[in-house]
This record gives structure tokens, C-alpha cells and sequence, in this order.
């Protein structure tokens, strides 16, 4: 979902005649770690469908981890709103899944709804390394990945409150950065 607001935004950007260029030039720390946050949730995935199922009992310790990194990079960075509203959403996941033992609440609905009755079964057998289906015991659910967008939308996706922050925040983010300066190199 990330990528379809980074899309969107880069595509709004350019119609109002930003410049893709200036998103070269944005100005954020911590960088590397943002990265390395999303490549180390990244890498443990595939090493586990790569079959490393020894990773596994680390999954609901390294999850949150990556998360407290990537608040540690919207603190370095918080005199940007739009990181302020991307850390909001990424203080909502945290507290998410660190009220859930690891593990990002999924609503049984919402599973059902894009992925079918085999979907269901793979969840409630456990196949989501960072991902649980939402029961009574469920802390803080409301947080969770409840919302879907169904086909017709080209992915099928499910989604919490924190996704849709950090995402409006990437889009916000990338608008000023394109649009940064833009108008003053307009011909007129």
C-alpha cells in the first residue's frame, strides 16, 4: 500500500509540475536506518518462505523492533509535519502489535473478503509471520488491519488507521518535495 501512495504521489506531484528530481534533494536524516528497517522486515520474509523456519520464534521480537527504529527516525526528523503524520501512523501499528504479542491483529472479515475460506485457514494456521487474525482477546483492534480494498482496485489489500497515516504522510511528503522550489523555475 505504500508503494500505490508513493506512486500516487509522484504522479499528483508531476501534474501540479513538480519536478521528480527534487525528491533527490529532500533533506532527511536517518535515512539508512529507515532503510534497514524495512529491508531487515523485508529479508526476514523471504528468508522464512525460503524455508529458514528457525527465524520464526524471532519474528514477534524483530516486528516491533523494526518499529521503534522508525520512530526514532520520525523523532530525528519531526520538524516535518508530514513525518509527524506518517510517525502517527507508525506509533498506531507499534502499539498495534506490541499490544498483540508480536503480531499485527487481522480481522477475520477482512480475510475472508479478499483472500477466501484458504486465506483464512493459512492465518489461522499461523502461515503470517507478522500477522494474526483479531479474536476477543484482541488488544487495541481497532488499530489493527481491518479496512480492504477489494477488486476492482489492481491489488487487493488490507489495511489499518496507522497504513493509511504513514501513507497520506508519504504522499504529503512528496508533494513538497517535488513542488519544493518548482514554481519559482516556471517560464512565465
Amino acid at each position: 500500500m505504500l508503494l500505490d501512495f508513493f506512486l500516487l504521489g509522484m504522479l499528483v506531484g508531476w501534474l501540479r509540475g513538480g519536478r521528480l528530481r527534487h525528491l533527490a534533494s529532500l533533506d532527511l536524516r536517518w535515512i539508512p536506518a529507515i532503510l534497514a528497517a524495512f529491508g531487515l522486515q523485508a529479508a526476514f520474509s523471504l528468508a522464512v518462505r525460503w524455508g529458514w523456519t528457525e527465524l520464526l520464534p524471532y519474528a514477534p521480537y524483530l516486528y516491533p523492533l523494526t518499529f521503534v527504529v522508525l520512530l526514532a527516525a520520525v523523532w530525528m526528523n519531526r520538524e516535518k509535519v508530514e513525518l509527524l503524520v506518517m510517525g502517527a501512523g507508525v506509533l498506531a501499528n507499534f502499539l498495534a502489535i506490541a499490544a498483540n504479542g508480536g503480531k499485527m491483529p487481522v480481522a477475520r472479515e477482512a480475510v475472508v473478503r479478499l483472500g477466501g475460506p484458504a486465506a483464512l485457514q493459512r492465518m489461522e494456521a499461523g502461515g503470517d509471520l507478522f500477522h494474526q487474525l483479531a479474536d476477543s482477546s484482541t488488544r487495541l483492534a481497532f488499530l489493527g488491519d481491518w479496512m480492504t480494498l477489494p477488486p476492482p482496485y489492481p491489488r487487493a489489500v488490507i489495511f489499518s488507521i496507522g497504513d493509511v497515516l504513514i501513507g497520506v504522510g508519504l504522499f504529503l511528503l512528496i508533494q513538497r518535495a517535488m513542488l519544493d522550489g518548482s514554481q519559482d523555475r516556471r517560464p512565465a
